[in-house]
């Protein structure tokens, strides 16, 4: 297996930052009656692109007890594709525990790896490539690069947003998207519930 390093993310707490992160879009693109693929929650997968310049797909299953997710830092990787590409054969083939991608089931990782990077890339010419990665296993939450560089690949996004609480991620959506609905907040808490089972 290749070397990985410890990281200080609660899984629970990221599991909520990321389904109250896409319930704020889904009210805000119900609000305007439009429909967008920058980010999406179905069945435990968490999609986002360019937000905060950061691609990501996390995949949790039972509530984040195992996950795994993968990040593209847009500048580094543009400045530093050749690195990125050999980083990503690594991370799928050696990296992420053989454990946590069982628990996973070989859909989801499948899921991470080629339809959500290679269509991104068709359509964007950046590549089907990642700059980090994070997953969960028995022993903790683990990443194949330090804690310094995980942030610095992706992973900050993770750490100062997703898990800062609803009141951050709630200022990094509106500084976005600016919603204007009088009964946005009611009705993205109300999409938030139904996904969490409050």
């Amino acid at each position: 297996m290749a070397e990985r390093y410890e990281l200080s993310i609660d899984p629970e707490k990221l599991y909520r930052g990321c389904v109250y992160l896409e319930s704020l879009f889904e009210a805000y693109m119900a609000e305007r009656d439009a429909f967008a693929d920058s980010m999406s929650w179905e069945d435990g997968v968490f999609v986002f692109s360019d937000l905060d310049g950061v691609d990501g797909c996390l995949v949790f299953r039972d509530r984040g007890k195992s996950f795994a997710g993968v990040l593209r830092n847009i500048g580094y990787y543009e400045e530093n594709a050749r690195k990125c590409r050999i980083k990503t054969e690594t991370i799928f083939s050696r990296a992420i525990d053989a454990d946590v991608r069982d628990s996973l089931g070989p859909e989801a990782l499948s899921h991470m790896a080629v339809e959500y990077f290679h269509i991104a890339a068709a359509e964007s010419g950046r590549g089907p490539l990642v700059t980090t990665a994070f997953w969960k296993d028995p022993d903790g939450v683990f990443s194949c690069d330090d804690p310094e560089e995980f942030a610095r690949l992706g992973g900050a996004f993770v750490t100062d947003v997703l898990l800062a609480g609803e009141e951050k991620i709630r200022g990094l959506f509106e500084e976005e998207f600016a919603p204007e609905a009088a009964d946005f907040d009611e009705r993205a808490r109300a999409i938030y519930e139904a996904k969490i089972g409050c």
